[in-house]
């Protein structure tokens, strides 16, 4: 007997290529798109497979915040069409769809990474991010605008706060204290556009700052005399030009 004629719920079955969900266009989670009513795929995954896995975890009174409850539902719904993946091919799907019920969709993967300093969604299929300074366009994207607005609908609802047409833009601290600012239709005609601005793992010391051409070496040590010497200081500039930063580097000079 053929194996593509075998029963799904046999053991050891290997199933047709086209069956092999998650596995097109390479590697699991190479690229993500996610949201829209029926047409979610992330990493090649069918449409409305986000929203029959959230159906089941509803009718079993589960969240999609307990990990172990969400692999065993999206087990189930790719067994139903006759899917087995190995746990290796499987993990990366759990994880993508938990971020699309839970917050952030396929923009976690990005704030996920220690190098990304800013993730800026001007449009589903448009993602860029700043990478040490440099920007380059990510590798994910959804499935329309309405998914975009659906994510920021997410994101913004567990923090009590609240966007729609009559205050078309929201400005939130993440729990993780990255600093999200999204606005709407109609304030955005042409779809919603989100900036999602995280913090560096590692505080920067004054060395860093020289370093990177930021300060030359005398105003460096006249700024960290000033501070020890207690002298007050004004810290002025545009949004995204570093005045946190620059502050938070000499900030264990301050006299106790």
């Amino acid at each position: 007997m053929s194996p593509h004629s075998r029963s799904p719920n046999q053991p050891g079955v290997r199933y047709p290529p086209q069956r092999a969900v998650g596995l097109a266009g390479g590697p699991p989670g190479h690229e993500l798109l996610a949201g829209g009513e029926g047409t979610s795929r992330i990493g090649g995954m069918p449409p409305g497979l986000v929203q029959r896995v959230q159906r089941r975890l509803a009718a079993a009174g589960g969240v999609a915040t307990d990990t172990a409850g969400l692999r065993i539902a999206v087990t189930e719904v790719l067994s139903e069409d006759g899917v087995l993946l190995p746990s290796a091919n499987l993990t990366p799907i759990v994880r993508a769809i938990g971020d699309e019920l839970t917050g952030l969709g396929p923009l976690a993967s990005l704030l996920a990474d220690p190098a990304v300093t800013d993730v800026l969604v001007n449009g589903p299929t448009d993602v860029w991010v700043e990478r040490a300074g440099t920007i380059e366009r990510a590798g994910v994207r959804f499935a329309s605008a309405a998914a975009v607005a659906a994510m920021v609908q997410r994101v913004v609802a567990p923090l009590g706060l609240r966007v729609d047409e009559s205050r078309p833009w929201v400005d939130a601290r993440l729990p993780g204290g990255e600093r999200f600012h999204a606005v709407l239709p109609p304030l955005a005609p042409d779809g919603p556009v989100v900036t999602i601005r995280t913090f560096a793992r590692r505080r920067l010391q004054l060395g860093d700052l020289i370093d990177r051409g930021t300060l030359d070496t005398a105003t460096a040590r006249l700024l960290e005399a000033m501070v020890t010497a207690g002298i007050a200081i004004a810290v002025s500039g545009a949004t995204g030009t570093g005045k946190t930063t620059l502050l938070n580097v000499p900030e264990r000079h301050l006299p106790r």
